[in-house]
């Protein structure tokens, strides 16, 4: 009886244990928007592709992202807009950026506008439209 006890408070313990661990990383998995948006400046300015395309609606990958052209590029600020649709949310966003040899994109701060999207509130939230404005 007591072996049988022992093994059922194991079974619990390792089920639990099992069920935090799956928890954490859907949360890790579902970032939110913000910080979305802040990871896409990150990877550009270390020159990751794949994890910038990894943010990014279909239609945005495997762009020329000039890496070689690249100083830097750092982020300034960002503010939510309020959206009108459910699962959707717009940023504007203020960046400066830094090239070597010129690029398609000026030195200077920028202001674009970021539009990301979700399927629903257990999706990731995705990059679908961006650019000046």
């Amino acid at each position: 009886m007591k072996k049988n006890y022992f093994l059922l408070l194991l079974c619990l313990l390792i089920s639990s244990l099992v069920g935090c661990v799956a928890r954490k990383s859907d949360k890790e998995v579902n970032i939110s928007s913000e910080q979305v948006v802040r990871e896409y400046f990150n990877y550009w300015n270390e020159k990751k592709s794949d994890k910038l395309e990894a943010l990014l609606a279909p239609q945005y990958k495997e762009i020329a992202w000039e890496f070689d052209k690249l100083n830097y590029i750092k982020l300034i600020s960002i503010n939510e807009q309020k959206a009108a649709q459910e699962n959707k949310v717009i940023f504007d966003v203020v960046f400066d950026a830094k090239f070597k040899n010129g690029s398609g994109l000026a030195d200077g701060k920028h202001s674009w506008s970021f539009e990301l999207k979700r399927d629903n509130e257990n999706s990731p939230w995705i990059i679908y439209n961006y650019g000046e404005g």
